[in-house]
């Protein structure tokens, strides 16, 4: 851990009105476990991760699914391609764009 290298990507997609975030939850799952992903130690190193960073404005808070992820504004590798992506998203807990997240990590 700690030593390994890290492809990070942000993506934003339109997802049709009828899949829900759980419905969406599972299938990124289910490309993890494709693709070899194997859940062993937590924050350890893994093949593929798989975040639902934002889902619109939805606050949700359940034990398999939180949206906003609960940790994206104190990620660097999240929010500098988040800046590039989308730089005026407004944060809908914290009530901050992607851009004032992300200039508060570098200060």
């Amino acid at each position: 851990p700690g030593t390994q290298n890290y492809l990070n990507q942000v993506v934003e997609l339109m997802v049709a009105a009828k899949v829900s975030p759980h419905d969406f939850l599972d299938k990124t799952q289910e490309i993890e476990n494709q693709l070899g992903r194997i859940r062993t130690v937590k924050w350890g190193d893994r093949t593929i991760d798989l975040d639902i960073l934002f889902w619109n404005n939805l606050i949700l808070k359940e034990d398999n699914l939180i949206i906003p992820h609960p940790l994206l504004q104190n990620r660097l590798f999240v929010l500098e391609p988040m800046v590039e992506l989308n730089p005026q998203l407004v944060h809908p807990v914290l009530k901050l764009s992607i851009t004032e997240l992300f200039d508060n990590l570098l200060n």
